[in-house]
């Protein structure tokens, strides 16, 4: 069990389900919680990987809302061209961040080892 996100208490037990998601009580500060409790995805009706899946459509892609919430509604998810803008106004900042954080900062040295490709028989030339 993940430890409370109020007071980091590890006393938690499992309180039923909220939309088949576990939900779990502490029992030092008898607040319930589920997994996306404190996160940026907590009080959103589609998982994450739907979420930033829209926005980097959006963003990345340059494709339209109505492109995207195309591309969602053969998935399987049902979302207006609203809601697409208003996660793309919260999360692209955030995956922004996370992704100059991860690349890679100038002057790094990167090494590679000498690579060889066998392309196959050798031809004969005529």
């Amino acid at each position: 069990m993940p430890p409370c996100p109020r007071c980091a208490g590890a006393a938690v037990k499992q309180d039923g389900t909220v939309a088949a998601t576990p939900r779990s009580r502490c029992h030092s500060c008898r607040r319930t919680f589920i997994a996306r409790t404190g996160t940026p995805c907590a009080r959103h009706r589609w998982p994450q990987e739907v979420l930033v899946t829209a926005v980097r459509w959006y963003d990345r892609c340059r494709r339209s809302t109505a492109d995207v919430r195309d591309l969602l509604a053969a998935r399987g998810v049902d979302v207006s061209a609203r809601t697409i803008l208003y996660g793309v106004q919260k999360f692209a900042p955030l995956l922004a961040r996370a992704g100059r954080r991860a690349a890679a900062r100038p002057g790094m040295r990167r090494g590679c080892d000498e690579t060889s490709v066998r392309v196959g028989l050798p031809l004969p030339l005529f």
